[in-house]
């Protein structure tokens, strides 16, 4: 296979912004696993102890006596990124044929940035999925399926999970609901949130979040092709039909010492596009009509749990 001509090989800037901000709207990665800069490929990242900023050690001063002495532990973590591509090609005669010829390119970048988005949003979907990823009492099967109107018990089922979760002493944060579409759409038509009077069919989200206490309500209607590419098409959702979670997340882009469930540590390089999504292009003068522009999108992540019990997951919903 013929490879690129590095004489001719950027980074695009203009397609970068354009492949990035045309699919981002429909994924929600970055508010589940929010993106952390780095600057190296692997590094560590530091933890405190969650007794430690709950110590309530005397504080009282006694004449000329000594103020109690404040101290704290911190852990080291490693992360190392994997860097991630997919490319696509617009041959010059099939451009030629368009009536405005950067369109099928900026559709290709398009193509190949949604490739990349996908699999980001399923590899969050399994790390927020994967049970063991959580820390000890922050996971449990529901005891009755909320598909049951009749013993199913959702308000008292996530306001349980949700109190299990361990406070963030620092940063501006949010608490994030999580579902499918599939596992909505038993919610908003469940009994329990339909109490009070309510004449609405369907629970608003603004009331369901409420009434459970949490900040902002994440639906996924994501799907991904689960056979191999050639066989008859099947699909399921990214985020599942059965399990169901929360988060704590910062409001902001995360730095200093902040409090978060969830992250993804992003390899940032000179001149990359859209929070390091960047999008290459070079001429390819071996295939195509005319030859052929190709483009392709590149990032490198590596998506970790970085404090486990400030997240819970429901699993057996459905």
């Amino acid at each position: 296979m013929p490879g690129p001509y590095a004489s001719n090989n950027h980074v695009d800037s203009t397609l970068s912004q354009f492949a990035a901000g045309y699919t981002n709207g429909a994924f929600f990665a970055d508010i589940l696993c929010p993106v952390i800069r780095a600057d190296k490929k692997s590094d560590v990242f530091l933890k405190l102890r969650r007794q430690d900023v709950a110590d309530l050690a005397d504080n009282l001063l006694l004449g000329d006596g000594p103020a109690v002495e404040v101290g704290y532990e911190q852990t080291e973590e490693p992360f190392r990124c994997k860097t991630y591509g997919a490319k696509a090609r617009a041959s010059y005669g099939d451009m030629k044929n368009q009536d405005l010829p950067i369109d099928l390119l900026e559709q290709k970048a398009a193509i190949a940035m949604n490739r990349l988005l996908v699999a980001r949003e399923d590899r969050v979907a399994t790390l927020l999925g994967t049970a063991g990823n959580y820390a000890s009492g922050n996971t449990a099967a529901v005891s009755s399926p909320w598909t049951n109107t009749t013993s199913g018990t959702p308000l008292k089922d996530i306001k349980a999970g949700v109190r299990r979760m361990a406070p963030s002493q620092f940063g501006n944060m949010k608490k994030v609901f999580w579902c499918s579409i599939d596992v909505w759409d038993i919610l908003s038509i469940h009994p329990d949130f339909q109490s009070g009077g309510s004449t609405d069919p369907v629970v608003p989200k603004a009331k369901f979040a409420e009434m459970v206490g949490v900040d902002e309500i994440v639906i996924s209607e994501t799907e991904k092709n689960t056979v191999n590419r050639g066989a008859t098409p099947s699909f399921s959702r990214i985020f599942g039909t059965t399990i169901a979670g929360v988060i704590l997340a910062p409001r902001g882009e995360p730095r200093g010492v902040t409090g978060l469930a969830t992250a993804t540590f992003r390899f940032m390089q000179d001149g990359d596009g859209v929070d390091g999504l960047r999008v290459r292009r070079w001429y390819d003068p071996n295939l195509g009509d005319g030859g052929s522009e190709v483009v392709q999108a590149e990032h490198s992540d590596a998506e970790k749990f970085v404090q486990n019990d400030m997240a819970y997951l429901w699993t057996s919903v459905a």
